[in-house]
């Protein structure tokens, strides 16, 4: 089986559920997506390693790195959020005097 089959196997098997698990981290349609899609990223750059695709150790791999894909952009995501809160407070703080 070529990289590539293998790579097609992997999407047809795990794709549902790897956005099922995005969805929960995440909460938002179109960031589960780009988890997803990251996470295939990365799989891909180690697919060499990987197994059959339907085994249960590419099944544990694909879960993993799809929880660690997800946790990482909501972290992102909320630490941008925190940036976006601060630098919000500062300008309301600059502009009227007041500190909140």
């Amino acid at each position: 089986m070529t990289d590539k089959e293998k790579l097609a196997e992997l999407y047809q098997l795990y794709e549902k559920q790897l956005y099922a698990i995005a969805m929960a981290v995440l909460h938002n349609h179109a960031q589960a997506e780009d988890a997803v899609s990251e996470a295939y990223y990365r799989v891909v750059r180690h697919i060499g390693m990987l197994g059959k695709p339907d085994s249960p150790q590419t099944r544990q791999y694909m879960i993993r790195t799809i929880r660690s894909t997800a946790i990482s952009q909501y972290r992102k995501i909320s630490a941008n959020r925190s940036i976006f809160r601060i630098l919000t407070i500062h300008r309301r703080t600059f502009r009227t005097g007041q500190i909140y």
